[in-house]
């Protein structure tokens, strides 16, 4: 069975379960395929893959099955180069004062920030620009801007107080993680197991 997650999706929703399915299933072999959210779905469409898992992107997920299973907040975060703005409310507006990391165009979340900061009248200007979501939090660590990830991302990280997310007056909205499938596609028993423990 092959699954093609966005990084997003895949950490904060499928990998508990997948560790789960490995436990209860130990006899299946699974595929799992990391890709960013059109790369899955193209994967999905291709029938390169059984099930596809990813942050929520209407444009590309129209006339697959889609079931929303879980949702994300996502967070701007810094370190301590940027303490100066810990505990108290932010707009947009003076975020865009200070270097931005995220993920960079042609990505689901590049779409997302970007529509935001239009709708709230302010420009949306990556200085670095990342090929993972993975890859913001190292930057954030050394101080070279602000960083915007999923609040699980930050569960991971020691409670040494290094990395903060900021408070903003007006929260991003939040996102939802999508299981897709072709229409009328007949699954496998054991991903059919796994789509319920999804």
């Amino acid at each position: 069975m092959t699954i093609a997650a966005s990084e997003i999706a895949l950490r904060c929703c499928l990998l508990p379960v997948l560790g789960e399915y490995r436990r209860k299933y130990p006899g299946v072999r699974l595929r799992i395929s990391n890709h960013s959210t059109s790369q899955a779905v193209a994967a999905l469409r291709g029938g390169l893959a059984d099930l596809a898992i990813v942050t929520a992107a209407d444009d590309l997920s129209k006339g697959l099955d889609q079931r929303q299973v879980k949702e994300i907040q996502e967070v701007p975060v810094c370190n301590g180069a940027f303490s100066f703005l810990w505990g108290r409310p932010l707009t947009l507006k003076e975020l865009t004062q200070y270097p931005l990391i995220g993920l960079g165009p042609g990505t689901v979340s590049f779409r997302f920030f970007s529509r935001i900061f239009s709708e709230r009248q302010q420009p949306f200007r990556l200085d670095i620009e990342t090929a993972t979501a993975d890859q913001i939090l190292p930057f954030v660590k050394a101080g070279l801007g602000i960083g915007f990830v999923p609040e699980e991302f930050l569960q991971e990280l020691p409670p040494s107080g290094a990395v903060q997310a900021l408070s903003l007056e007006e929260p991003f909205p939040k996102r939802s993680v999508l299981l897709l499938k072709r229409g009328r596609q007949i699954l496998s028993a054991a991903a059919k197991k796994l789509e319920q423990m999804i």
